[in-house]
């Protein structure tokens, strides 16, 4: 058999392969991510961290006033922010979704100009549990790419488009736990929905960055008809499994051979070390078929405000991700998830009039689908999260202008200026939720975290040291000279904990 015909009998159409099963090799006498220089004090302590993460990225721009900032006295005079439109979104709570907009808006906090802040009555799924409201930080966000092909990278990795550090979350994470321990399943997925659009490069959660390509997280596509767990177990290899193992070892060893000098000994390329790692991934990829289970991407449906989703890819994503970071023997260290939103009706990207169902139905499906599967206080099914050891974020590229765009009911314009993200549980406790910044009528924010504090800092929430050569630099940080002072900077802004 030659190698073309190998190889696609081998891997099949669309076979997806595991990262790697090797732990990275420390670097001097630390591991990768191990604190330093000052920062250990600054940390949260052991049995204060962060182990989990579920980050999930609404995909499109959520409009801040609807959801996780709403100031009423703000455009009370001029019918902006919260009260755009107020007439017509009043009739849609109020006649298609028969919520009383009255008991619609529930206190969080007050922000840093001294206006009290209230969650949006698309977000009652949330607020009607007091547990996780106790444990719930605001984050106001500023950055200056408008554009979803932008806007969505940076705010993933907290990096500009196009910076060779540009890795996701889970390739941070997943470093760090297997520079600790071996594993034979991922420690990091990224779960998107195959309705997204190429463009925006919504796959960016899975960029590898500086890390070997080993620690990329594996990324799925989330689809109705999955074929992902029988391609893993290699149904079509059949009985010649083992036989086509036993020839890829081979062709690995005989390329490794032809780089070792006679007396340098081996001359192996980190690229040589991805690939070996990737062949292992493959072959014992049918582990990962068993983690991931038969009723893998099983089919739900959404109901919100008078119409249905008979497929909701965004809770059919969200529930794959708690089953994995909830799993009983390989459990998940990160999960981030794409939710393209209710109907996929471009997700939270409001344009052209449909801004209060879109941003509504969208939301209120998210957050029905999240939270049942959290844990209340002493309930302590191993199925859901607990927060105690997991963080969720809610993330968005950008937040939506507080005025018109079109000049006609239900269109709103991209605003990276001033948006909201929210932090749960994890390294977040009841005494550090509270609101960080503040965003004017105006709607554009000053001293705003930026996105590279808001991933520096979830990192920080494990006890990672956020200053590896693969991860940022103090100088990513406005007004920080130092690893100590940006450390400082992260604990207070984005953790809410103070000296």
């Amino acid at each position: 058999m030659n190698r073309r015909d190998f190889l696609a009998h081998a891997l099949g159409a669309g076979v997806a392969l595991a990262p790697g099963v090797l732990p990275s090799p420390a670097r001097g006498s630390s591991l990768w991510g191990e604190p330093r220089g000052g920062t250990e004090g600054w940390l949260p302590a052991d049995g204060e961290r962060t182990q989990r993460l579920l980050d999930i990225h609404l995909y499109g721009g959520v409009s801040y006033y609807d959801s996780f900032y709403v100031v009423e006295e703000h455009g009370a005079d001029d019918g902006t922010g919260w009260h755009l439109d107020l007439a017509e979104r009043r009739a849609m709570y109020e006649k298609t979704c028969g919520w009383d907009l009255s008991e619609g808006l529930v206190y969080v906090g007050d922000d840093a100009d001294g206006f009290p802040v209230r969650f949006g009555p698309a977000t009652r799924a949330l607020t009607d549990r007091d547990d996780l409201m106790a444990r719930l930080r605001v984050l106001v966000m500023s950055h200056g790419n408008g554009a979803h092909a932008l806007g969505v990278p940076v705010m993933m990795t907290g990096m500009r488009f196009g910076d060779p550090r540009q890795a996701g979350i889970g390739a941070h994470v997943q470093r760090y736990v297997r520079a600790r321990a071996a594993g034979t399943v991922p420690a990091a997925y990224h779960l998107v929905p195959i309705d997204f659009y190429d463009q925006d490069n919504l796959l960016m959660g899975d960029a590898g960055g500086l890390h070997p390509a080993s620690m990329r997280p594996l990324s799925i596509k989330v689809r109705a008809d999955s074929a992902l767990p029988s391609l893993l177990r290699r149904e079509a290899a059949g009985d010649r499994r083992a036989a086509m193992d036993a020839l890829t070892a081979h062709y690995i060893e005989q390329t490794r051979a032809r780089y070792v000098h006679p007396t340098a000994g081996a001359l192996r390329s980190r690229g040589l070390d991805d690939y070996t790692v990737a062949a292992s991934a493959f072959a014992g990829s049918p582990a990962l078929a068993e983690l991931l289970g038969d009723d893998f991407l099983a089919r739900v449906d959404a109901r919100s405000c008078g119409a249905v989703d008979p497929v909701y890819l965004s809770g059919m994503g969200l529930h794959t991700a708690v089953d994995l970071l909830t799993h009983p023997t390989d459990p998940a260290h990160c999960c981030t998830v794409v939710d393209t939103g209710f109907d996929a009706r471009f997700a939270y990207d409001t344009h052209y009039g449909d801004h209060f169902p879109t941003q509504t139905r969208s939301l209120q499906s998210l957050l029905e689908t999240l939270v049942p599967r959290i844990n209340r206080p002493g309930e302590h099914d191993p199925a859901k999260i607990d927060l105690d050891t997991t963080m969720i974020a809610l993330t968005t590229e950008f937040g939506r202008t507080p005025t018109r765009e079109y000049d006609y009911v239900g269109s709103t314009a991209h605003n990276p200026r001033g948006f909201a993200v929210v932090l749960i549980g994890g390294a977040i406790r009841a005494e550090h939720a509270g609101i960080e910044g503040a965003i004017p009528a105006s709607g554009r924010a000053d001293d705003a975290v930026s996105p590279a504090e808001l991933r520096a800092g979830i990192l920080a929430s494990f006890g990672i040291h956020p200053f590896e050569d693969e991860s940022f630099r103090p100088d990513d940080f406005e007004g920080a000279c130092d690893e100590v002072e940006a450390t400082e900077r992260l604990m207070t802004r984005v953790l809410g904990r103070r000296p």
